[in-house]
């Protein structure tokens, strides 16, 4: 979905929760900031041109991305298993029994829409 952001535009954005008064916790993607008791009307449904989009946070569960690595980090596949805390994701790397890493929602997303797109 997309949210108002402070600038007045709409933004893709995911609602980590629900305050049950009309207001909604919500998360933006592109830069992870986390704005709370949005109202229900800065809230939308995006328009899309023959792309994919999910408003649902569980529908990334399940699919892969790869990462670059970095300093003390190997590149690699990684699945995601679950949904995090703190507007994270919950990420097995693929073929590893190795501890779940967590990774930020907004960077999993690009990188699962990156890899698919490939």
């Amino acid at each position: 979905m997309n949210a108002k952001y402070k600038d007045g535009r709409f933004y893709s954005a995911f609602i980590t929760s629900d305050n049950n008064n009309g207001t909604y916790n919500v998360y933006f993607l592109g830069d992870g900031l986390t704005f709370d008791n949005v109202p229900h009307d800065c809230i939308k449904v995006p328009l899309i041109k023959g792309g994919k989009a999910s408003s649902d946070v569980d529908s990334y569960v399940g699919r892969v991305f790869f990462d670059e690595g970095g300093k003390d980090f190997e590149p690699g596949e990684f699945e995601v298993v679950g949904v995090g805390n703190d507007n994270t994701y919950v990420c097995q790397r693929v073929g590893s029994n190795d501890v779940p890493e967590e990774f930020d929602m907004g960077y999993t997303i690009r990188r699962v829409n990156l890899y698919e797109s490939e």
